[in-house]
């Protein structure tokens, strides 16, 4: 059952129901002409034998993006015995991001009173590593590496003779934040496909990530401006900084708040080499010099005459060309398309209707609509 993410993008959350074990594959929220938008576990009561959150035995979040992980801090609140899976890369980027001032309006808490599913977060996030494979009494959990973000990840479940593969974001190809996706090397029964661009035909790969705010931040420093570049997330924060130094010159530095700056000593401390020489933590008492560019998760409503402000906001999901060769790849029996908003043209074709002409392709397709409750075994 889609919670929601079904054919949107937004509190991706989806429960899966494997023998006597019940868990939900990410906990995101979204927006809506501006309005939060949350996944509907009260949906979770009109499945037989549930009538309480506490039942959930295992929760794994795929990656730090707030549609995937946003509202696992209320989630916290209602479960008592429930696990909480993530790489040690998605518990940083989480640690910091829940305790950020942003997500904090977002969701509405109060600085001096927050709830324990953040002030006691580490307590239960249980950290997971690539290709580690975790014993349930029902199945097994494994874990891939998904591109996308650092720390993303997929999860192979076999249950029952049947093997089942949760995708999350990924990235089929190699960006400069992440290496391509781990495709498990076996025969996948069920495929649960995180496809933002499935029903996307004329969406193509992004060979260039930043292209645009690359050419606007040049014209700006070299016409004689320094850049305020704000990033509404702080995994976004990693994301620009790391893209910003494949792609700009050494002589322009960056200067980074001391909130994106402590995300990145935790991923260094993971080996995961960020920085640069030209990257330094903005402070007050060192004031930023040179042609710089200021990367802050603090929307300015103005900024200094000598500045230009840069939304700094971007997406490096696959194209369509790409889901439909990842589908290819995994070749599942049953694909469960997911996170796939479309347009208002019943006439736009989907992945379906491309693959339903290769003769090699053996996929049966579904596009859940969210809260209802889908017999996959």
């Amino acid at each position: 059952m889609a919670l929601g993410g079904g054919q949107r993008v937004g509190a991706s959350c989806y429960f899966l129901r494997l023998g006597e074990n019940n868990i939900l594959l990410d906990c995101g929220i979204g927006f809506e002409k501006s309005y939060r938008v949350n996944p509907v576990l009260n949906a979770l009561f009109t499945i037989p034998e549930m009538y309480s959150l506490s039942q959930l035995s295992e929760i794994y979040i795929s990656h730090a993006h707030l549609d995937h992980s946003g509202y696992l801090p209320e989630l916290i609140k209602s479960i008592k015995h429930g696990k909480i899976y993530m790489t040690a890369a998605t518990k940083i980027f989480l640690k910091n991001q829940y305790n950020d001032k942003n997500y904090l309006d977002i969701m509405h808490y109060n600085p001096r009173t927050l709830p324990r599913g953040i002030t006691d977060f580490e307590k239960y996030a249980t950290t997971v590593n690539y290709m580690q494979q975790i014993p349930f009494k029902n199945y097994t959990a494994a874990f891939y590496e998904a591109g996308h973000i650092p720390g993303a990840m997929m999860v192979l479940f076999e249950y029952g003779g049947r093997k089942i593969l949760y995708s999350g974001d990924y990235s089929l190809h190699e960006t400069p934040l992440t290496g391509n996706c781990q495709i498990p090397d076996m025969d996948i029964d069920i495929l649960i496909l995180c496809g933002i661009h499935a029903k996307h035909p004329r969406h193509s790969a992004v060979s260039e990530p930043l292209k645009y705010q690359k050419y606007e931040m040049l014209y700006y420093l070299n016409s004689g401006y320094n850049i305020y570049c704000y990033v509404p997330q702080l995994s976004k924060g990693v994301e620009m900084l790391t893209l910003l130094n494949t792609q700009l010159s050494e002589d322009i530095n960056i200067y980074i708040d001391e909130k994106i700056y402590a995300v990145v000593g935790g991923l260094e401390n993971l080996n995961r080499q960020i920085l640069q020489k030209n990257n330094y933590c903005l402070s007050a008492q060192t004031p930023p010099s040179g042609r710089h560019i200021i990367l802050s998760t603090r929307r300015r409503r103005s900024v200094p005459a000598w500045y230009k402000y840069i939304n700094g906001d971007f997406s490096l999901h696959d194209s369509f060309d790409e889901t439909i060769d990842f589908i290819k790849k995994v070749n599942p029996k049953i694909a469960v398309i997911v996170h796939s908003p479309g347009f208002d043209s019943p006439a736009v074709e989907t992945v379906e209707q491309y693959l339903m002409f290769d003769a090699q392709c053996r996929t049966q397709f579904i596009f859940p609509e969210e809260q209802q409750l889908y017999i996959l075994g």
